[in-house]
């Protein structure tokens, strides 16, 4: 376990069950395993979904953060769902993560 710092990251869940029922089971199966790496991790936040088609209505993420969510989708359509936002970073793209891989981005991005 690492040393709990204060943080309240602001995470979203680009989803993309706007556009095909199949994504529920996927992003079910992301925030199951990014709830268990942020408690694992002793690091308290809340996790968002945004669907793909509503991203500028989602005011949990910040425009550099929108910004870079809408040129991945222009880039890669609805390949790039599930993507998992950090504050501004988009750190998973395309594809559920393990809790492992979700870990070390935690702690690169907020328990060093």
């Amino acid at each position: 376990m690492v040393e709990n710092k204060t943080v309240n990251p602001n995470i979203v869940i680009i989803s993309g069950t706007c556009c095909s029922p199949v994504f529920e089971e996927v992003d079910k199966q992301t925030v199951k395993n990014l709830e268990e790496a942020l408690k694992h991790l002793e690091i308290n936040a809340e996790i968002s979904l945004a669907p793909v088609t509503e991203l500028v209505q989602a005011t949990n993420l910040s425009w550099v953060a929108l910004e870079k969510a809408y040129l991945m989708f222009k880039k890669y359509g609805i390949k790039m769902c599930p993507a998992i936002v950090f504050d501004d970073d988009v750190v998973f793209v395309g594809g559920i993560p393990t809790v492992e891989q979700i870990e070390e981005k935690l702690t690169e991005a907020y328990l060093r």
